[in-house]
């Protein structure tokens, strides 16, 4: 009788340490998807863990940035894993963040070789 206890109480502990670490998991890599939906701006639809970089998988990255601009306009929102990224298409609002508020903007990406 006491070994069934032990048998069967372990693997109901290994089995709610494993939900739970893979809700935690779902948790972390889910919580800043809704980023672009509280700013009000169009995005793309995020998978958990990677975002919505599925299609730059399967296309080139110049297709899928055209079907983006046409399906939901010069500016809008996506997520690479789980970090929200805004793409600017309109070519006078670039201008305006490139030159007049440069500064402004500081979380670019780093560039690795010159």
């Amino acid at each position: 009788m006491f070994g069934l206890e032990l048998v069967f109480g372990s693997l109901t502990v290994s089995f709610l340490i494993g939900l739970f670490t893979i809700v935690l998991l779902y948790w972390y890599t889910t919580r800043n998807h809704d980023y672009w939906e509280k700013k009000n701006i169009p995005y793309v639809k995020p998978l958990p863990l990677i975002g919505s970089v599925w299609e730059t998988m399967r296309k080139p990255l110049h297709e899928v940035e055209y079907e983006r601009y046409m399906k939901l306009g010069p500016v809008y929102g996506h997520y690479e894993g789980n970090n929200a990224h805004i793409s600017i298409g309109d070519p006078v609002l670039l201008k305006d963040i490139m030159v007049k508020d440069f500064s402004s903007f500081t979380g670019r990406r780093v560039r690795l070789f010159c």
